[in-house]
């Protein structure tokens, strides 16, 4: 059977299950959201297809229900939007949106981007999942079937169906009972849905309630066959809503269930946040892939500790380095300190990651619920208490005051920090080389910012912009970046004016002001050649200011600098920019470079890429780079720059421009 298409639409569900189908699809389709992640799971598919053209409401509730797990699993969430409509791009900022189709559309545009998004489930690894591969196995072995349509009348249409349906069921039903089990409504919907196949309609649905059960029942008609599956509505189950990379419970699952609590004499709950210390070196070290590794063994090592815990009501993983451990014994201070050291302890050893022995330490923050306080603020106040343990020097345990003001404290903590840093120069730049795929010839660099901090040692790219949303400093900290960058580069040897320089920028800059003025002013007080200078643009953000970011980037490309679509591949990626906005290179996500040593469809979904940016006359930088095996694939399958360890690691102005020289 044809690979399963989840379809959502208000006003055009049949017209858009008969264009599917046409494709190749077999669309499971809805008019209405209520219920739609278990409707999604149940129907088989890997990817959803929501439509807003006529029913925003609809759709974006949809949308908000499906994210969390959609995110969870790696499935595909594809939309569907009018052109003309821009403001409703801003509404999906932030969601787990795989592709963004802008209607009116070609069918050929239509099936190019499912095939992507499969490419990119496929990728993702979305099915291994293994509840929610054995609820998709039984969905689809229990609830589908296959009739040959000929001229069969309406009764004899339905008996045939029917006799079909009945051993789907725990015991055997007469056919007449059976029918007889279908309420009048539901038998009229069921032969309005014949008369309409008879008529030509090619894919039909409507409602039937079988011994007790609510189905969905959906029939698609492709070269005389008649394609049945029954759709059973059911609730989600609780583990929908699981990290995929650690295994416990993801960070929007833990806040949904501390949002409905509140401590009490009796309702007793102490927070533990343990933080994986070293995963920022790891990933600069070493790869973002060793890093998800290690932080895949810290979700089991933690899991498999406290299992033998007292009172242990959820184990998550509450953002990207820290998870949270929640309790509701009422222990002693002591208790949950002896609690913690076994957790450092259980760090001491260290993490194998590809024969590798990778070392990472732990650090715990502990907050004890007073009466009244809701699960936020109590998660707060252990946020705060680990940040404390983080820093160089402490106790590797921190154990927060109930009376803590952590929203006064760590704001003013940050502004002061990343203040003095950009003062006294502590965001340092580091230039990653770039080559020419085809020769090995250095052609360039990109610019990344590492933050020296007094306190908490070296902090990567990451840390730095997070720290610089949260205090709203990212326009004045991405600026000095850029502009010491620049001035650096302004002064490279007269040998090396033919390499170029990259800088990041963030999309949500582009709609603030006029940036591409801001940016001229620089490039004329540093010197530097606006020809020999490449944006690369984070597609994060770009929903909410695409209208903004095509015009302040065509004004930059008039000045001769060129554009580059950062982290093409994960995320936001979508068709939508490559066609709105002015754009020169597209730059791989670079943990897409060591999956093309693996299995054919990771290398089919690169081959894709790359031909999809070479057929719009797009250069491709793949980032990542550490094996000799990649870089031969890269070559055969048309890459044209790549950046990664396998030839240089990222180095200070000085070293990098002794590396050029070496190198020209």
């Amino acid at each position: 059977m044809s690979d399963r298409l989840f379809i959502l639409s208000s006003q055009h569900r049949d017209a858009l299950a008969a264009q599917v189908g046409s494709l190749g699809w077999h669309p499971i389709s809805a008019r209405h959201a209520k219920g739609v992640v278990g409707r999604f799971i149940g129907s088989g598919a890997s990817i959803a297809l929501i439509d807003l053209r006529d029913d925003q409401q609809t759709g974006q509730q949809a949308i908000a229900e499906l994210s969390d797990f959609v995110e969870a699993n790696g499935f595909g969430l594809v939309v569907i939007v009018e052109a003309a409509d821009t403001a409703v791009l801003a509404e999906l900022e932030g969601k787990p949106v795989t592709q963004i189709i802008a209607s009116p559309y070609s069918e050929m545009l239509l099936g190019s981007v499912l095939n992507f998004s499969k490419l990119s489930v496929d990728r993702l690894h979305g099915q291994t999942n293994p509840d929610v591969l054995a609820e998709r196995q039984v969905r689809q072995d229990g609830y589908s079937w296959l009739w040959h349509w000929g001229t069969e009348t309406e009764a004899e249409f339905g008996a045939a169906i029917l006799e079909m349906i009945a051993p789907k069921f725990s015991k055997p039903y007469h056919l007449s009972a059976l029918y007889r089990s279908l309420r009048p409504a539901e038998r009229s919907k069921a032969h309005q849905a014949y008369r309409r196949l008879l008529a030509g309609q090619k894919s039909v649905a409507f409602v039937m309630n079988l011994a007790g059960r609510e189905f969905v029942h959906h029939v698609q008609l492709r070269d005389k066959q008649l394609i049945g599956y029954l759709e059973e509505v059911q609730r989600a189950g609780p583990w929908r809503s699981n990290d995929i990379l650690s295994g416990v419970r993801s960070g929007s699952a833990a806040r949904a269930w501390l949002s409905e609590v509140r401590v009490s004499p009796v309702n007793h709950l102490t927070l533990m946040l343990v933080g994986i210390a070293d995963i920022e070196r790891i990933n600069s070290q070493y790869s973002r892939d060793v890093g998800n590794s290690v932080l895949s063994a810290a979700g089991e090592r933690i899991r498999q500790l406290v299992s033998r815990w007292p009172g242990v009501e959820m184990i998550a993983r509450i953002a990207g380095r820290d998870f949270m451990i929640a309790i509701g014994e009422a222990l002693t201070a002591d208790r949950f300190k002896r609690l913690a050291e076994d957790i450092v302890e259980s760090f001491a050893g260290p993490t194998i990651v590809n024969g590798r022995e990778i070392r990472a330490s732990a650090r715990v923050g502990i907050a004890t619920g007073v009466p009244n306080e809701s699960g936020l603020a109590l998660l707060r106040r252990a946020s705060l208490a680990l940040s404390k343990s983080l820093t160089r020097g402490s106790a590797k345990i921190h154990v927060a005051a109930s009376q803590a003001s952590p929203e006064l404290e760590i704001g003013e903590l940050l502004d002061a920090d990343l203040a003095k840093a950009i003062t006294n120069g502590q965001v340092e730049i580091v230039l990653q080389p770039q080559f020419r795929v085809a020769d090995g010839k250095l052609v360039g660099a990109e610019a990344l910012a590492r933050w020296n901090h007094p306190i908490h040692g070296l902090l990567g790219a990451d840390a730095l912009f997070a720290a610089a949303d949260r205090c709203d400093m990212r326009e004045q900290l991405s600026e000095s970046i850029q502009l010491a960058a620049m001035r650096h580069a302004a002064s490279w040897s007269p040998a090396l004016s033919d390499l170029r320089l990259s800088i990041n920028l963030g999309a949500l800059e582009l709609g603030e002001g006029d940036y591409s003025s801001r940016l001229g002013k620089m490039i004329a007080d540093t010197g530097f050649c606006a020809k020999r200078l490449t944006v690369e643009l984070t597609e994060e953000g770009l929903v909410r200011n695409l209208d903004a970011a095509s015009g302040q980037l065509s004004k930059l490309r008039e000045k001769g600098i060129r554009v580059a679509l950062d982290d093409f591949g994960t995320g936001y990626s979508s068709l939508i920019y490559l066609k709105n906005l002015p754009v020169d290179y597209l730059k791989l996500d670079k943990g897409m470079t060591p999956d093309i040593r693996g299995s054919g469809k990771d290398r089919a979904l690169l081959r894709s890429i790359i031909a999809l940016g070479k057929a719009i006359g797009l250069q491709i930088i793949a980032e990542g780079v550490e094996h000799p095996e990649e870089l031969e694939m890269l070559q055969v399958e048309g890459c044209d720059i790549y950046q990664g360890y396998l030839k240089s690691m990222p180095l200070s102005p000085k070293e990098f421009e002794r590396f050029a020289m070496r190198s020209n």
